[in-house]
């Protein structure tokens, strides 16, 4: 089963369930984002509006879960087994990426030329010359006479010659 929560709800959603002793799982991925020149690193549901469940042993008090909860979907037999071979997956690659263990594919190689979208190097050309991480890149501007490498998110770069 799976519960689709009210907006920006899914971490309290999850919280009420575990709270009613529900077997429960919320996927959950770093996302970096600038605000007022700083830069935060924050996890944030990898399926947004959703947690979900297994309730086949025992039940839940829905009137716990009334402030968080938008609907309540109940899967048949087939359909439940098929959503948990995609969550073991899912786990599987959340718990691999937390320990740097695979890398976030993006369209970016070694060499691009790419534009930076974010933070205080906003626009600016770079060249990508490694990545760091799986999900940070070191680049060097472009348009500065000396050489200066950044280590920067993935998301902050755009594609741009």
């Amino acid at each position: 089963m799976y519960f689709t929560s009210k907006p920006r709800q899914e971490k309290n959603l999850y919280n009420a369930l575990r709270q009613q002793g529900i077997p429960c799982y919320l996927p959950l991925v770093n996302k970096t984002t600038e605000y007022t020149n700083r830069i935060y690193t924050r996890n944030v549901p990898m399926f947004p509006g959703y947690v979900f469940a297994s309730t086949r042993s025992r039940g839940f008090d829905l009137t716990k879960l009334n402030l968080f909860l938008q609907r309540c979907y109940f899967l048949d037999e087939y359909r439940s087994a098929a959503l948990l071979r995609d969550l073991i997956t899912v786990r599987k690659c959340e718990l691999l990426a937390k320990e740097n263990k695979i890398e976030v594919m993006t369209n970016f190689r070694i060499d691009d030329v790419v534009t930076i979208a974010h933070g205080y190097f906003k626009g600016e050309k770079a060249v990508i010359r490694r990545f760091s991480s799986h999900d940070e890149v070191t680049v060097q501007l472009t348009s500065l006479e000396m050489a200066l490498t950044l280590q920067l998110p993935v998301d902050f770069l755009s594609n741009g010659a």
